[in-house]
């Protein structure tokens, strides 16, 4: 049996009998930190935040080749993130310590803040961040962050709990952040370029995560209730409206080329990337017992990789010789 697929601008294609190419290679084993990793120019290797507090690199032909770059200390809370232009890592610590660290000098700035940190939501290019943090009354709170000062520059507060999420556009114009109103959970999109405060943004129930694509052209929300939306940035337009039945969708990606968005829920959604224009799903792993979230697309879009209980997944296009000698196998 042969499936076809698109994964990125590739096909990917496998024989079922052989399984090749239908499992994906496990390259860092339940210890990467939700959310806090990324491809390296040219995808052949990558960066990790690790659980015990070492930040890794990740290379070789199977990924296989592990250098810690430096530590950032223990005691992490379980969401930290890096800037999308790849300088900066921001992270929390249980008992109120927040740190910023930058991946090339490996300098760090950090602050004790009043209240517990519950984690990073978005890591700026500019070095601020976007925190989520329990307050002396036990509410919780979103913060801007810049830990050169010693209050935030903006803060909410809401009146439920939820993971800390947040995003910046890569050009640096638009911020996603949390909103909350009449017990539904949303984002709300604002331009920091011409100081537009924005307006929220709807389509998904209770959001738990935000992204942009790699042009700034596209955001995505999505979280419970089985659904996730894609937008057209400017326009606030919806482009792709994504429902997977009795499934929580975890996480997504762009391609680079944003002709793909990949999905990634609990264990009834599985791993699912979708074409743009048409809506279609263009390859799928269902049913595999494992709930996917931290999607990255490497930069060349042949590689593309996905986080489950903590061990990191990593999906490869073939090359057009591979496809080749599998329909030749599958030929009658």
């Amino acid at each position: 049996t042969l499936y076809s697929g698109a994964l990125g601008g590739r096909v990917l294609s496998w024989d079922s009998e052989s399984e090749a190419y239908a499992t994906a290679e496990i390259v860092l084993a339940q210890d990467v930190m939700p959310g806090a990793w990324f491809f390296e120019p040219g995808g052949s290797s990558l960066v990790a935040l690790k659980t015990d507090g070492q930040v890794v690199r990740v290379s070789g032909a199977s990924f296989d080749r592990q250098v810690v770059l430096f530590e950032v200390g223990s005691n992490l809370t379980p969401h930290a993130r890096f800037s999308m232009n790849r300088r900066y890592l921001g992270v929390s610590h249980y008992g109120g310590r927040v740190a910023v660290w930058n991946l090339h000098t490996r300098k760090v700035r950090d602050r004790q803040i009043s209240g517990n940190a519950s984690g990073v939501a978005s890591m700026r290019n500019d070095g601020t961040l976007l925190l989520g943090l329990l307050d002396a009354t036990s509410r919780f709170v979103i913060a801007d962050w810049d830990l050169t000062q010693t209050t935030p520059t903006w803060s909410k507060s809401f009146d439920y709990a939820m993971i800390p999420f947040g995003a910046e556009s890569p050009d640096g114009e638009w911020v996603l952040r949390p909103y909350e109103s009449a017990q539904r959970r949303g984002v709300w999109l604002m331009n920091r370029k011409n100081g537009d405060p924005g307006a929220p943004v709807e389509g998904v129930g209770l959001t738990e995560w935000a992204g942009f694509s790699a042009d700034s052209k596209y955001f995505a929300i999505g979280g419970a209730f089985e659904t996730a939306v894609v937008f057209e940035t400017a326009s606030r337009k919806r482009v792709l409206p994504i429902s997977e039945n009795l499934s929580q969708i975890k996480g997504g990606a762009f391609s680079p080329d944003n002709r793909r968005f990949a999905t990634g829920g609990t264990e009834n959604v599985g791993f699912n990337v979708y074409d743009l224009e048409t809506g279609q799903v263009v390859f799928s792993i269902l049913d595999t017992g494992l709930s996917y979230y931290g999607l990255q697309y490497s930069p060349d879009g042949n590689l593309i990789g996905a986080q489950s209980e903590g061990n990191l997944h990593i999906w490869r296009a073939p090359t057009w010789d591979e496809i080749r000698a599998v329909g030749e196998r599958s030929s009658p």
